[in-house]
């Protein structure tokens, strides 16, 4: 059963407009332009628009600024319908129904826990997109909204990426267990290199805020901790680099492992 979408229906930027008009999955409602913009971009906007149907409308800056609610837009807002967002039973049905379908297909799922500001989370989106991964499971609590912040930070992806919202997270993560995955909890502290962790698996990637790090109730959930190995002249990575760091070595381990090479 699907939990109600999330409140924004809006695209901003010229950029996260056209990854979405690209998209087979985001349903466009509408495209509005600045109403003196008149560059290649806004031509691009509108050939493509027009050869999809959809209605484009040029306005004043303002009402864009109105629509776009405090997002950097460059002149171009789309209004589409919001992203949906699935319970967590239904996001793994669709990402692989069976346990014999998660031990063969190798899903890369991730969690970020206690990540509130919406460009991490957009930037994580990203990553997460460009390595692969199949789905994202977000807390219900002290995480930042899937709106049009959001989506301008992931660049459009969060628009074709699965999404599934939990009240517990722990719980979620037994329950992924219960489907075949292993869960990896990234913390500065882990015990096990981020290039010694076995990738090859259906497997959860656990990152938390650059602030909190993972709550102590998940890290405890955790099959393995892995660690990044930085210099000591520095503390930490910023959340989304973390997980963008972590997720290419998960993708990289996987591919290496189907071609049967090692490091």
């Amino acid at each position: 059963m699907n939990v109600p979408p999330e409140d924004s229906a809006v695209v901003a930027g010229r950029k996260p407009v056209l990854a979405a008009l690209a998209s087979t999955d985001v349903n466009i409602e509408c495209v509005y332009l600045r109403r003196d913009m008149k560059n290649s971009i806004a031509a691009e906007i509108r050939q493509t628009c027009g050869e999809q149907g959809v209605p484009v409308k040029f306005v004043p800056q303002e009402k864009l600024d109105r629509l776009a609610g405090g997002t950097l837009h460059q002149g171009v807002v789309a209004v589409t319908t919001a992203i949906e967002v699935l319970d967590l039973e239904s996001m793994l049905a669709d990402i692989a129904p069976s346990w014999d379908d998660t031990l063969r297909l190798k899903p890369l799922l991730l969690i970020p826990d206690r990540i509130s500001d919406p460009h991490n989370l957009g930037a994580i989106v990203r990553s997460a997109a460009a390595f692969g991964c199949s789905g994202i499971v977000l807390p219900e609590r002290n995480s930042a909204p899937l709106g049009s912040t959001t989506i301008k930070a992931s660049a459009g992806a969060a628009l074709s990426m699965r999404f599934a919202r939990v009240g517990n997270v722990g719980q979620a993560i037994r329950q992924l267990k219960e489907r075949g995955y292993w869960v990896a909890g990234l913390v500065g502290t882990g015990s096990v290199s981020l290039d010694e962790a076995d990738w090859d698996r259906p497997i959860v990637l656990v990152v938390g805020s650059e602030a909190d790090g993972i709550s102590k109730g998940v890290e405890s959930e955790c099959d393995l901790l892995v660690s990044i190995p930085i210099s000591p002249s520095v503390e930490s990575l910023n959340a989304s680099v973390a997980a963008g760091v972590a997720l290419h070595a998960a993708a990289r381990a996987r591919i290496l492992a189907g071609r049967g090479e090692s490091d």
